[in-house]
C-alpha cells in the first residue's frame, strides 16, 4: 500500500487495495483471539517463539520511547536518565536471554518506585513518562505471558484444531481474491507485487504425527 502511496494518481488501484485489505481485516479481533489460544497446541510451538520475539520487541519499544520523551523533554543529560535506566543499552536486549531480560526489568522496576525517580515523575514536565511507564509494564507483562505454558486437555485440543480449521476455510477465498486485487493495484508499479511478498508460496511445515499405539 505505502508504494501506491507514493505515486500520484492510480485512484482506482489505491481503491482496489483498500478494498482488499477491508475485506481481510474482518472479524481480526475473533481471529487473534483464537490465534492466542491456539498457541498452546504444541503443534504451533515454534509460533510461540515468534510471539515471544514480538512482545519483546513492543517491550523495548516502549523503553525506548521513555527514554526518547525524556530525552526531548530534559535533555541527553537529564540526572532522571541515569536514575531510572542502567548502563545496558536496551538495544542489546533485543537478543538477549530471558534471564537478563528479566533481571533488566526488575532493575527497572526498583529505579522506578525509587523515591528520587518518584519524585521527578511527579514534576509537570515529566507528566507524559507514567503513562508510557504503565505501557513498559503491560508490554512486558505480555511478554511474560507469552512463556507461560498450559496443558490442553484432550478435548480442548480437538475443539482448538476444529475452530482453526473452519476458520481456514472461511479465510481461503477472501485471501485468494485479496492476493489478486492486491496484484492487479500494484501492476502499474513494475516489481511492486513481488517485493510486497504476496508472490511468494508458502510451504507448509510439516506437523509430526502423534505415536501409534502400542
Amino acid at each position: 500500500k505505502a508504494q501506491l502511496a507514493q505515486k500520484s494518481g492510480l485512484r482506482r488501484e489505491k481503491e482496489w487495495l483498500d478494498s482488499a485489505l477491508e475485506s481481510l481485516a474482518a472479524g481480526k479481533a475473533e481471529r487473534a483471539e483464537l490465534t492466542q489460544r491456539a498457541l498452546r497446541l504444541d503443534e504451533l510451538a515454534f509460533l510461540r517463539v515468534e510471539e515471544s520475539d514480538l512482545r519483546r520487541g513492543e517491550w523495548i519499544d516502549a523503553l525506548e520511547k521513555l527514554t526518547a520523551g525524556i530525552t526531548f523533554h530534559a535533555g541527553s543529560r537529564a540526572p532522571i536518565l541515569e536514575a531510572l535506566f542502567s548502563k545496558q543499552k536496551t538495544s542489546s536486549l533485543r537478543r538477549a536471554p530471558k534471564e537478563l531480560i528479566e533481571k533488566y526489568n526488575r532493575d527497572f522496576e526498583k529505579r522506578v518506585n525509587g523515591t528520587y525517580v518518584k519524585r521527578l515523575l511527579s514534576a509537570e514536565e515529566f507528566s507524559f513518562a507514567t503513562p508510557v511507564v504503565e505501557q513498559v509494564r503491560g508490554t512486558y507483562g505480555r511478554w511474560e505471558q507469552s512463556w507461560v505454558s498450559t496443558v490442553l486437555s484432550d478435548d480442548e485440543t480437538a475443539a482448538i484444531r476444529a475452530e482453526l480449521s473452519q476458520v481456514a476455510q472461511k479465510l481461503e477465498l477472501p485471501i485468494r481474491q485479496a492476493k489478486l486485487v492486491a496484484e492487479a493495484a500494484l501492476a502499474p508499479v513494475n516489481g511492486a507485487f513481488e517485493a510486497s511478498g504476496l508472490a511468494v508460496k508458502l510451504k507448509k511445515r510439516a506437523v509430526k504425527s502423534a505415536p501409534a499405539p502400542v
